[in-house]
């Protein structure tokens, strides 16, 4: 499992006049100083971190540093409620969602996985973030889309690997005795994706099976 992408960025102190009662000043100086202890003493950092939130609940540098330091201090349970909170707030924030999004996948939960990869998608392009909505792809069993998408983005060893899977899935799918139906969606496949090496070798071999059991892989 790939890890997540963090980073601990450094707090700037904003250049404005706090209003009276605003403590958001300070919060921002502790989550400064806590990112620093964070290095050498992960719990008081984090302690620190999590006032510093309370302090100033709707800074959303120090939500994402708590999040990050959750993450790290091996909660991420928490790092996802925090930073699931904070992307309501900000939806255009690519690095927050990608995170989402794998540690969605971490989890088991893919639709909350898919969802967050299409939010931080449709920012920017990313490799990284390609290679995860295929990992989702592949665990919900929609080979096909996956393909497409490989096919799309160049990614080879990824559109070979879909075929792969999605020519299994047609073989079970004879074995299972859909023999002739399987055998047609196979040939809609080498059609649709025409030249494609591993339909049209699975297809000749299924042809075969048809007249001969003993040639079923």
């Amino acid at each position: 499992m790939r890890a997540v992408s963090l980073f601990l960025a450094v707090l700037l102190c904003l250049p404005c006049v706090a209003l009276a009662g605003d403590m958001c000043p300070v919060a921002r100086e502790l989550a400064k100083t806590s990112l620093k202890v964070f290095k050498k003493d992960r719990k008081k950092g984090l302690s620190g971190l999590i006032r510093a939130r309370k302090l100033c609940p709707d800074d959303e540098k120090i939500a994402y540093n708590l999040g990050a330091a959750y993450y790290q201090y091996k909660r991420p349970d928490l790092a996802y409620d925090v930073w699931s909170k904070l992307a309501r707030k900000n939806k255009r924030n690519f690095k927050l969602l990608s995170n989402l999004a794998w540690l969605a996948l971490e989890f088991g939960r893919l639709d909350d996985a898919a969802d967050w990869a299409k939010k931080a998608g449709s920012i920017k392009k990313d490799k990284e973030l390609l290679a995860l909505q295929l990992d989702i792809l592949f665990k919900k069993g929609k080979y096909e889309q996956a393909l497409i998408l490989a096919r799309k983005n160049s990614m080879s060893t990824q559109a070979d690997k879909a075929a792969g899977y999605l020519a299994e899935t047609m073989w079970n799918r004879f074995r299972n005795g859909e023999k002739e139906d399987a055998f047609k969606d196979l040939i809609e496949l080498c059609n649709k994706f025409y030249g494609l090496r591993k339909f049209m070798e699975a297809k000749d071999k299924m042809a075969l099976a048809l007249v001969d059991d003993s040639m079923v892989p």
